[in-house]
């Protein structure tokens, strides 16, 4: 047998014969399908490679003494351990195209004029525990590392404003601010003018800083420029306390209609588990804060290769969405080792994909919206629900 290195980097496996590879196949297959152990008669049946039950069980032997499949007990069949599964998703994996129908609903899913990122955040996690039948987790944008593109007053009442911020990388955010006297529009003018002059370009955490150094720089600051100010501190306050790296779970149970969850004790473990957001969080970041071959050396982990002795029987599979090839934040899907890889795959791919696209379209949409052609009576901006045509 010749040497091969796994696409994960962790330490070099022996090449398998093609029919090595066909019994591995049908063995993690199979017991992905019925979650029972695979005898050598069904191996036989469905390989389809015309072997003897004799030569089958020697083949199994050797995928056993290799740590590709285990026995369960004495006179049962086998099932594929985490490197049986490693080496399955690596090398023999043919994952599914998602069907016109599952791509529509995950596309018109997003369809609204509401582009509040939570809002967003809470229907693909939604969706993906919908379409997968496992539990699947979002993390959000990470804004306080976003840099500001503009930022905007709208007056709605009296004393109540409507602030916008909008990033370079196109996360867009609304919050209503309530004011302690009367506002009047020209004078947000002039706010919005002061605020984009000094702010612009900055990450959000350097606009808290800069906010705070303004203020105490000149304490004879006009009384118009200390609202603006102060008005500034209020969103930049609101828009932190809510995004920070805030992680979306759905589907917490799903994970328990898998039969190798049914111990009581087990259940529990989980569960409390499934609550340490911060543990996920760090989970889902290492997809953000690595280089794309790390990142892709973490988006399938298998079983013990999970840093987390209580996700040991349980695989997660993730992705970054990103705009303009830079990432915003991660999706994932959490399932039993024995999930069906062909299809969560691209699943999660796919959403992310979607997701991408979707903040590209609302940073396009909010430039068109600041510099609109005044020939133009059919304003993009007012168009809602356009998909991108290669997404529809």
């Amino acid at each position: 047998m010749t040497e091969k290195r796994g696409s994960r980097g962790k330490r070099k496996r022996p090449e398998l014969s093609p029919r090595s590879r066909r019994v591995l196949q049908v063995i993690v297959e199979g017991y992905i399908e019925t979650a029972e152990p695979v005898g050598s008669r069904t191996v036989s049946r469905k390989s389809m490679l015309n072997l003897s039950p004799a030569t089958i069980r020697n083949i199994m032997a050797d995928l056993e003494e290799l740590g590709y499949i285990r026995q369960p007990h004495t006179s049962a069949g086998r099932v594929p351990t985490d490197e049986g599964y490693r080496f399955y998703v690596d090398t023999l994996l043919k994952c599914r195209k998602l069907q016109k129908r599952e791509r529509e609903k995950i596309w018109k899913s997003f369809q609204s004029s509401d582009f509040e990122v939570d809002t967003i955040m809470t229907r693909t996690s939604q969706l993906l525990s919908e379409l997968s039948h496992y539990t699947a987790m979002v993390l959000s944008p990470r804004i306080n590392n976003s840099i500001l593109k503009h930022i905007e007053y709208i007056r709605l009442s009296p004393k109540t404003l409507l602030a916008i911020l909008v990033t370079e990388n196109g996360i867009f955010q609304t919050r209503l601010v309530q004011t302690e006297c009367v506002v009047s529009q020209r004078e947000l003018d002039r706010f919005n003018n002061y605020l984009n002059s000094i702010l612009t370009g900055l990450t959000l955490t350097e606009v808290r800083q800069r906010l705070i150094a303004e203020k105490q720089r000149d304490e004879h600051l006009k009384h118009e420029l200390t609202q603006a100010l102060e008005l500034g501190e209020k969103v930049i306050e609101q828009v932190g306390r809510i995004q920070k790296d805030e992680l979306y779970i759905e589907g917490k149970t799903h994970i328990f209609d898998q039969p190798e969850f049914s111990r009581p004790e087990k259940i529990k473990r989980i569960l409390q588990t499934l609550e340490e957001k911060e543990l996920f969080i760090q989970i889902l970041n290492k997809t953000l804060t690595t280089t794309p071959e790390e990142a892709a050396d973490k988006r399938i982990l298998i079983g013990s290769e999970n840093d987390h002795r209580i996700f040991g029987d349980c695989s997660l599979i993730l992705a970054s969405y990103s705009k303009g090839g830079t990432p915003l934040g991660s999706i994932g899907i959490l399932g039993p080792t024995r999930m069906d890889y062909g299809r969560v795959i691209p699943l999660v791919d796919y959403t992310a994909q979607v997701l991408g696209r979707l903040f590209e379209a609302w940073m396009e949409e909010e430039e068109r919206a600041a510099d609109p052609s005044p020939d133009s009576p059919d304003d993009p901006r007012f168009q809602e629900n356009s998909a991108p045509a290669d997404l529809a």
